[in-house]
């Protein structure tokens, strides 16, 4: 992880972006390469606190669900848009961050999720997206498990280098001018007619013409407006010393992520565990009992031979209250744009999104991001 050095933010800059992940990040190059004097805040003293660097760093198209049912659900049209959104970005990741390129939806459940899979097949070849279906003899070889398939192949997709593609990032927007003050938590935020006011902890100020929230669940701590429309989740991972897929894999209806990572193989999900589906979680440093069991017993019956496992960590999720992120001003002003809800895709939709924020407010418009995004969505 990247230390944050600098700690002294400006007194005013024309666009103040609270958090230095993917998606502030990337909104952060092209703003300041405007001309706009940018300044990124980020309450960690380094890049990589938040959602990506903590999760499995799988960079999917669209959310983690099978396409079949997200096609039945927004239908063909606002699939298209989502898949033509998250790939664009995808496509910007350098060919050195990639750990994994290609992501297998993989059968956990052999009796029901099959079905799934062949839909979504049909559902990804029709709207032009690489889907190879594969039987269990390959995915066996890629899995390095007996335990899971059939699968479908998408080959934009896999798993992402994600402190790597941070200071990426990072490193482009201070070449564009922008700062990047670590160790900056903001305590508050006045909207005003005249300009915003940011309240920074050790009674630090800041004062912008538009703030970004790209901050995940604190986005709805800054405004009372995103309290029902962004919601925490908590979620948990455990690791082995073992080598690992060599692809990326979802598994579970999308909710099991299992990758390679710095030699050992990581295991997420399980949430669905606990009683609460684990929402409304704030503490990133608990982790549900009942979850941690679910996940070693995950471990076990998928990497058999994946030797014996770490203790779990946990982080907080950003989920959208309808499971898709909300991008642009926050309702009743258009001074705070909110850029979070990214759930289990912080870089597939972290990169697209803060990247068409930066070009609304650019051009006075941002014709990639799809109306399903939007936080004008939630207007009465």
């Amino acid at each position: 992880m990247t230390t944050l050095t600098q700690r002294t933010p400006p007194p005013y800059a024309d666009v103040v972006i609270v958090g230095a992940g993917c998606a502030g990040l990337s909104a952060a190059a092209p703003l300041a390469a405007s001309g706009a004097s940018v300044c990124v805040v980020e309450a960690a003293g380094h890049l990589g606190a938040g959602t990506a660097a903590a999760g499995p760093g799988h960079a999917m198209l669209a959310v983690a669900e099978p396409h079949g049912r997200l096609a039945a659900s927004l239908g063909a049209s606002g699939l298209r848009n989502l898949l033509s959104l998250t790939r664009d970005a995808l496509a910007t990741v350098p060919a050195r961050r990639w750990r994994a390129r290609g992501l297998l939806w993989a059968a956990a459940e052999p009796d029901r999720e099959p079905l799934d899979l062949a839909r979504s097949a049909d559902v990804l070849r029709a709207l032009g997206v690489s889907a190879a279906p594969m039987d269990s003899a390959p995915l066996s070889a890629h899995a390095r498990s007996t335990h899971l398939g059939p699968a479908l192949r998408v080959a934009d997709a896999g798993a992402v280098d994600v402190p790597g593609l941070l200071d990426d990032l990072a490193s482009r927007a201070r070449a564009a001018g922008a700062r990047i003050v670590g160790s900056a938590r903001v305590l508050g935020i006045d909207d005003r007619p005249d300009g915003v006011t940011l309240t920074l902890d050790e009674g630090r100020t800041l004062r912008a013409e538009v703030v970004i929230l790209a901050c995940g669940v604190d986005a709805a701590r800054l405004d009372p407006r995103l309290a029902d429309v962004l919601v925490s989740v908590r979620e948990a991972a455990i690791a082995a010393p073992a080598p690992g897929p060599d692809l990326a894999i979802r598994a579970g209806f999308g909710w099991t992520a299992i990758t390679r990572h710095a030699g050992r193989v990581v295991l997420s999900g399980c949430r669905w565990a606990s009683p609460t589906l684990e929402t409304d979680e704030t503490d990133p440093c608990v982790v549900h009992p009942a979850v941690a069991e679910r996940l070693r017993a995950s471990l076990v019956r998928f990497l058999p031979d994946a030797g014996a496992p770490g203790a779990p960590w946990a982080w907080i999720e950003a989920h959208g209250c309808d499971g898709l992120p909300v991008v642009g001003p926050v309702p009743g002003t258009s001074r705070i744009i909110v850029c979070a809800g990214f759930a289990a895709n912080p870089v597939g939709f972290g990169l697209a999104c803060g990247a068409q924020v930066a070009r609304g407010l650019i051009d006075g418009v941002a014709p990639a991001l799809p109306a399903s995004l939007s936080s004008q969505r939630f207007l009465p």
